[in-house]
């Protein structure tokens, strides 16, 4: 793709990234992760590439997520061999691994979730600026359920949404660990 396909995927995370700030997580709530820490963690995972759409991801909550992702879960720049050990016994479990899915050993993980499943980039794909994401679980099963990083995000922040949403039902609660993120 283009530089104009690079641009266009910023863009997109960008306005998806703000679209949850005017919605009302706090700016201070997430730091992003530099790109000597994004390469790092790209070279942790043996990983060939990070896709531009990932990059601005990254570069907006990959040091500390704040409140996407919940508990029990590893995303962004601590995501190392360990967590991409764990996908490619995953993939192993695969009886018939998809044909589309032509790289696991170069793939990325961007979301690893309670140890029994993640979110992988097929290694095919990482010089694609917003490539899909496929969802891969302990038991082999392995379905790219989002057609573009970005689309991956939309949904991620729309969980984030989600609870902001939650909190303005619930603000008498006082237990609310991730009320603090929000406005």
């Amino acid at each position: 793709m283009s530089d104009s396909g690079h641009a266009r995927a910023i863009d997109r995370v960008h306005a998806l990234f703000q679209d949850v700030l005017a919605h009302g997580l706090r700016a201070d709530a997430v730091s992003g992760a530099t790109n000597a820490e994004i390469d790092g963690m790209a070279v942790a995972q043996q990983a060939a590439a990070v896709p531009a759409a990932l990059r601005e991801i990254l570069r907006l909550i990959g040091y500390d997520r704040g409140p996407y992702f919940g508990d029990g879960s590893a995303f962004g720049v601590e995501l190392r061999l360990d967590e991409k050990s764990m996908a490619l016994e995953f993939f192993d479990e695969i009886a018939a691994p998809p044909a589309e899915f032509r790289d696991p050993e170069g793939m990325l993980v961007l979301h690893y979730h309670g140890g029994y499943q993640v979110c992988v980039l097929d290694g095919a794909d990482l010089d694609d600026p917003d490539p899909p994401v496929w969802l891969l679980r302990e038991d082999g099963e392995l379905a790219r359920l989002w057609s573009t990083t970005t689309e991956w995000f939309s949904g991620v922040c729309a969980e984030v949404k989600s609870r902001v949403d939650q909190l303005g039902l619930a603000r008498h609660q006082s237990d609310l660990d991730w009320a603090a993120y929000f406005c």
